[in-house]
């Protein structure tokens, strides 16, 4: 019997029913599926290599316009692509080497002096290149690529030379975590100073003071740090060739070299203090319950920065040492409140005691 649509009066289509689909031509539809994944897979992991080995020649031929910001780029579209593949701890790995090939061979298009000793200036040693023969000075702006210092009191720039017979690189000015650089970015010049040559990392820093005694303008040693409250420079894929996944951390600043500086203020008549100092991420100062918490936790000393570069040069072997210049107390223990000009202006005060606490050490170090 036919049967008609109401409005329009025409028949209604016959009923077909579905084709069925035999479990054999399934299968076949899933094979081809499964191929073309895999395929793409391919092409993807070809093209991928082809890009990171094109990258890493150009990098070791020293050809110019490579720069860190291709690292950068290289790592996103690691990340990018090959999220939650198999092989993307390897392909990481790979990517790591060529990133810190990269600024190496822009410094060794500058200069080829290997220094001994690296040493970091924080705030209140800003005038202390006047202590060095000079040999060469390169800016972080002239590093494509390179991180460079927004601080006030930071100059930013490595300078080469001489103390004496002991042949330093010194940072001028060094780059924060709180200026928006990524953790690498902020060790990076510690690990460059390493690569270069440098055995032993010298960093200084203004802290505040919570130890009991202290005051502004002493000089504190480091003997240990907490670094529970930075992140850690070594979170991600390792890079066996510049140390191992699990980083001891039993003696991060080095006893021989801490004696050296022990004597060395002894024999000056310099006043030093000794205690832990503990890096916290800034840039606010700390409120006076983080310092009650800080001093629970035995911390004689507090600051924005020396903990990440202190772990990153020790997982790279290097021999550590470091000077805090108690700039002021921490909130809380005294009345006055913080500013970086004062800061900044304690640390001044204190630069001639620092400077020849830091110059005699590196004199009396035993390379």
């Amino acid at each position: 019997k036919k049967i008609l649509h109401k409005s329009t009066g025409e028949r209604f289509p016959e009923y077909k029913a579905p084709e069925i689909i035999d479990d054999s031509k399934l299968k076949e539809n899933q094979e081809k599926y499964e191929k073309k994944r895999e395929q793409n897979k391919m092409n993807k992991t070809i093209a991928f290599n082809q890009k990171r080995n094109e990258f890493k020649t150009k990098v070791l031929n020293n050809k110019k316009g490579i720069t860190l910001k291709n690292d950068f780029l290289l790592e996103k579209y690691i990340r990018r692509t090959y999220k939650g593949d198999s092989n993307y701890l390897k392909r990481e790995i790979n990517y790591a080497q060529v990133e810190f090939s990269s600024p190496k061979y822009s410094f060794r298009e500058k200069t080829d002096f290997v220094p001994d000793v690296a040493l970091v200036l924080g705030s209140g040693l800003g005038n202390y290149a006047e202590n060095i023969k000079i040999e060469t000075e390169i800016s972080y702006s002239d590093i494509p690529g390179f991180p460079v210092s927004t601080v006030p009191g930071h100059a930013g720039k490595f300078i080469f030379g001489y103390l004496d017979n002991v042949k330093v690189v010194c940072m001028k000015g060094r780059v924060h975590f709180y200026e928006g650089y990524n953790i690498s970015d902020v060790v990076l010049p510690a690990r460059l100073m390493k690569m270069l040559g440098a055995k032993i990392l010298f960093l200084t820093n203004a802290a505040g003071g919570l130890g009991e005694g202290f005051k502004a303008g002493d000089l504190m040693l480091i003997t240990d740090h907490v670094s529970i409250f930075a992140p850690n420079p070594l979170i991600g894929p390792n890079v066996d060739e510049l140390g191992p996944r699990f980083a001891d951390m039993s003696e991060v600043y080095n006893k021989d070299l801490q004696d050296v500086i022990r004597k060395t203020a002894k024999d000056n008549g310099i006043d030093l203090k000794e205690g832990v100092y503990c890096q916290l991420t800034g840039p606010s100062f700390e409120s006076p319950a983080e310092i009650r918490l800080l001093g629970k936790l035995g911390v004689s000393a507090v600051g924005m920065s020396t903990v990440n570069e202190a772990i990153a040069a020790n997982h790279m072997g290097m021999r550590i040492c470091g000077v805090s210049c108690i700039s002021n107390l921490a909130a809380g223990i005294s009345d006055q409140h913080l500013c970086h000009e004062e800061v900044q202006e304690a640390a001044d005060k204190a630069a001639p005691l620092f400077t020849k606490l830091v110059t005699e050490s590196i004199k009396n170090f035993k390379i």
